[in-house]
């Protein structure tokens, strides 16, 4: 037996321990799986009345974008909807394509940010333009470059859009490209649908701690009477984040984790997924204290997993080095090393087979073995995106 200073005992000291971590990890992280489950097992009611829906999407030099995205839009299987384009001073032909898009569909509106604004971010202006302009109870945020997955995608959203409910949250999926390489698209899907997991759960849990920058299903009123984006006046990013962490409340916010009420965005390389980390991390500090408590906990549950990854590499080495020594295998080390096998296949195993429904059921593919090279590589690139957020921090304050 190696030597350790919990004496005889200390075989068992590492499975004890491994345990511990898995508790832990079960507690910080998958237990948000298994609601994330739950809320899609969840029924819903047809809505009596499909409302009328107004779609704001914010334009920037984007005119190859909405050429392939709004046609796709206008195909919904919905009676009653508009799309509100806003061009934010673009420098391309974004201009001539929104006007083209306006001449040829009646339902396509558009308008723009005036040149003399200075005081408040492009995006975030467009978007109150947008939301303003709407003549529909509903507005729904939506990037130039976001497709939907069906022509259902309204249609589903309006069964949750009830008298109950001021916002409604829904999925945003990552588009497969083929120009781009496997393991980024793998990366980039893998982490925006379990950080959508996540935040699922945060919302049934009563914590809501923001979402994604679209695919975001909100009253207008209720983003009047809440002064809109004025929480985030200071910084040019997480918007729609800082709004629903200040704001949204449980009763009256709803999670769709349906495929068909999902939106699709081109998957951002691996520089610009660095930058997401970042302003992440500088939103989810300026969202108030539920939303820093809930970034420590996903920080805690980092470090957790990989410290429980790392419990088994350090066992077999030091039993590898006391057979050595002793030149035998120690006989009393057979329960212990059958626990920490066992222990190990779990903790390798588990990740997957609970995420396993909830990826299969939005045809995303089974994160298999990444989701461990994930967790080994995730609290480091936490900690690289919190020293460079705390870097960058002075850039990100808006300069009036």
């Amino acid at each position: 037996m190696f030597a350790c200073p919990f004496g005889s005992h200390a075989l068992w000291f590492f499975p004890a321990l491994l345990v511990l971590l898995l508790v832990l990890l079960f507690l910080l992280r998958w237990i948000d799986w298994a609601a994330a489950r739950r809320v899609m097992a969840a029924p819903t009611a047809d809505a009596a009345e499909l409302p009328r829906i107004s779609i704001i999407v914010p334009c920037f030099n984007a005119a190859r974008a909405l050429e392939t995205s709004i046609p796709k839009i206008l195909q919904q299987d919905y009676p009653d909807f508009q799309i509100i384009l806003v061009n934010e001073n673009s420098e391309d032909d974004t201009a001539d394509v929104i006007k083209r898009l306006a001449q040829s569909d009646p339902r396509v509106r558009h308008t723009y940010v005036p040149d003399t604004s200075r005081s408040i971010e492009p995006r975030k202006l467009a978007l109150t333009l947008g939301i303003k302009a709407a003549r529909s109870e509903w507005v729904v945020i939506a990037e130039p470059d976001a497709q939907p997955v069906s022509r259902s995608w309204l249609r589903t959203l309006a069964t949750r859009c009830t008298e109950a409910v001021d916002a409604v949250l829904s999925l945003c999926l990552v588009r497969t490209n083929d120009d781009e390489p496997r393991s980024a698209l793998r990366r980039a899907s893998y982490e925006c649908l379990a950080e959508q997991l996540r935040l699922a759960a945060a919302v049934r849990l009563g914590n809501s701690v923001g979402w994604m920058p679209a695919n975001v299903c909100m009253r207008k009123n209720w983003f009047l009477a809440n002064d809109g984006f004025t929480d985030s006046l200071t910084l040019p990013f997480g918007e729609e984040t800082l709004l629903l962490a200040a704001h949204a409340t449980r009763e009256r916010t709803a999670v769709c984790l349906d495929r068909a009420a999902a939106l699709t965005l081109p998957a951002p390389d691996r520089r610009a997924l660095a930058m997401e980390h970042v302003k992440a991390c500088e939103t989810g500090r300026r969202a108030g204290r539920r939303a820093r408590l809930y970034r420590l906990r996903e920080t805690a549950a980092a470090w957790t997993h990989l410290l429980a990854l790392l419990v088994p590499v350090v066992y077999l080495a030091l039993r590898l080095a006391a057979d050595l020594f002793h030149n035998a295998y120690t006989a009393a080390a057979l329960a212990p090393d059958i626990i920490v096998l066992l222990l190990t296949a779990a903790l390798l195993l588990l990740p997957p087979l609970l995420l396993r429904p909830v990826f299969k059921a939005l045809q995303q593919p089974v994160p298999w073995l990444y989701a461990t090279g994930h967790a080994l590589l995730c609290p480091w690139r936490r900690t690289a995106a919190a020293v460079r957020c705390k870097w960058l921090r002075k850039t990100f304050v808006r300069k009036f």
